[in-house]
């Protein structure tokens, strides 16, 4: 796998280990603190309000199960960069498929919440160049 497939597909594997560290450790401990900025505030006026905080549990929970799945992402890339060297067609193969996954979710998350547009640029455009990076760069497949 060449030098800039490796590049992007560890700041892949960063940015979902920081999704992580942020949704499923950081956020229970501080979903009294939790604030979003969404322009109309309906997010931040139901988690201060008594209804919000008392579905804090479910908050947590959801965040949890969010920090779960980026962490699974990020332990896919990580096998898929160890097995590289030995195994480099099926590496970038397993590779392309989970840098999919995380650029159709960051979409998604752009489409479904503007707001949180650094978040779904960050997941998907590091997502999309690695993509990019698989399918014309030669030395990949070699």
């Amino acid at each position: 796998m060449s030098t800039q497939v490796w590049i992007a597909a560890s700041l892949c594997l960063v940015i979902h280990l920081g999704f992580f560290t942020l949704e499923a450790v950081l956020f229970p401990q501080r979903t009294a603190n939790f604030k979003a900025v969404e322009p109309a505030g309906e997010l931040e006026i139901f988690i201060f309000s008594k209804e919000g905080r008392d579905n804090a549990k479910s908050l947590r929970v959801f965040a949890f199960n969010m920090g779960c799945y980026n962490l699974l992402l990020a332990v896919g890339v990580g096998y898929c960069l160890a097995i590289s060297s030995r195994f480099p067609k099926e590496a970038a193969t397993l590779l392309g498929y989970i840098c999919f996954v995380m650029f159709a979710a960051g979409i998604v998350l752009g489409v479904t919440a503007s707001w949180l547009w650094p978040a779904a640029l960050a997941q998907s455009g590091v997502a999309f160049i690695c993509l990019v990076l698989l399918r014309f760069l030669p030395a990949v497949l070699k």
